[in-house]
């Protein structure tokens, strides 16, 4: 199995749409997530949308986003969102090559430092996050307005 990790293509979104919606079991407007897709995804100092794929499967995906804090200095930093795996491709390796991936993106934009937000019950992925030099040393709050 050679799995590769690129940038999301447009033809891709149905595939992780998918993938997406069977792991973290929630939907979203298809429509409005492809109109999105073209207004942001050109925008790669600010946006970036990895897929790992097993020859033309989609098997992987996670987002990151680059921003600055105005009072932190020079250093923009990344978060990192929706990190998932096919269940029949776990524990393989697929979601450590996305976290290098986006590890590699984060050094080439020069920030100092990579934010990663999980649901509280997800504890196999905060062990999976930690193994990968995650530190879970702040909580993460959120209003959904």
């Amino acid at each position: 199995m050679a799995i590769e990790i690129k940038d999301l293509a447009f033809e891709e979104i149905d595939a992780v749409y998918s993938l997406t919606k069977k792991v973290f079991n929630e939907s979203y407007d298809l429509a409005k997530i492809k109109e999105l897709y073209n207004k942001i995804s050109k925008d790669t100092k600010t946006y970036r949308f990895l897929v790992a794929k097993d020859g033309d499967k989609v098997v992987g995906y996670t987002s990151c986003s680059m921003s600055y804090n105005l009072f932190d200095g020079d250093q923009p930093f990344m978060t990192i969102w929706w990190v998932c795996t096919d269940d029949a491709y776990r524990r393989q390796g697929i979601a450590t090559k996305l976290l290098q991936k986006a590890e590699d993106i984060a050094k080439e934009n020069n920030c100092g430092m990579i934010c990663l937000l999980s649901e509280d019950f997800r504890s196999d992925a905060h062990a999976f996050y930690i193994k990968n030099g995650y530190k879970m040393n702040s909580k993460g709050f959120m209003k959904f307005i």
